[in-house]
């Protein structure tokens, strides 16, 4: 399977099709799991406090990122999407 280039001329349909294809809080949950799982397990990779630091701040812009395109599709897409 090629990794699909994502370009400015298909941005829109990719926002569009994901926001067809998942709900707002399913994706916001699915988030948070693997949050807790990353820091609630002895993962090597999230050992260190600065790097579960770091993994919270990703987490949060990814969440607030998240929400943002959710509203700019809304707000300039008359489409039906789930909520």
């Amino acid at each position: 399977m090629e990794k699909e280039t994502i370009e400015l001329e298909n941005a829109d349909e990719i926002v569009e099709r994901f926001f067809q294809d998942f709900k707002v809080e399913e994706v916001k949950q699915t988030l948070n799991d693997m949050l807790e799982v990353s820091l609630t397990t002895n993962h090597s990779a999230f050992s260190e406090p600065i790097q579960r630091a770091n993994l919270l701040f990703i987490h949060k812009r990814l969440v607030d990122i998240f929400e943002a395109n959710h509203l700019i599709f809304s707000r300039n897409k008359n489409v039906q999407i789930l909520h």
